[in-house]
């Protein structure tokens, strides 16, 4: 998973969180309000230094996926250029005192636990956020749409770096945070 900035790198990422979500995932919850949506790591994953747009033609099309897949009328392909878009601002205020380097990939190995918790946890808690108060479309139900938005976030985000931990390396052995 080293070279992951090209494009058939993001492509092969794609078809891998595509599938895992839609085999795996799509019946898991836990207790009808926790769910886990891996799908998002494709647009968390995407290099830093990639144009905005880019990463939000990206969010288009793994939101699209998903809602063919699912049936869920564009739910998902607004949340994810939601979160796409917003990855701007979020790298932007949690951008280190010396700036990212070139070709940087936002990761646990490459960026440390602190760093990625903050990114991860503020985009996926922005796009479940998205998802949840669309599909839920009124304000009766808005207290389980805030239950579903945070323990959909928890777990997301510890699955997220539950694979971080697993499957990417650093390549500065021994610079986790």
């Amino acid at each position: 998973m080293e070279n992951s900035g090209s494009v058939i790198g993001q492509f092969g990422r794609f078809l891998l969180y595509v599938g895992l979500q839609v085999f795996f995932l799509r019946n898991i919850a836990l207790y009808e309000i926790g769910f886990c949506m891996l799908y998002v790591s494709i647009i968390l994953l995407l290099p830093i230094e990639m144009s905005g747009v880019l990463v939000m033609v990206w969010g288009l099309f793994c939101g699209l996926a998903i809602d063919v897949i699912y049936d869920t009328m564009g739910i998902h392909a607004a949340s994810c250029v939601f979160m796409a878009y917003m990855r701007t601002h979020v790298l932007r205020a949690n951008r280190p005192s010396g700036g990212y380097e070139s070709n940087m990939q936002p990761t646990i190995a490459s960026m440390g636990r602190g760093w990625f918790l903050t990114y991860a946890a503020t985009l996926v808690g922005l796009h479940h956020a998205a998802v949840f108060l669309l599909e839920s479309g009124s304000w009766p139900v808005f207290v389980l749409s805030l239950s579903k938005i945070l323990f959909s976030t928890c777990i997301t985000v510890a699955t997220l770096v539950i694979i971080q931990l697993t499957l990417y390396r650093d390549p500065h052995a021994g610079r986790y945070n």
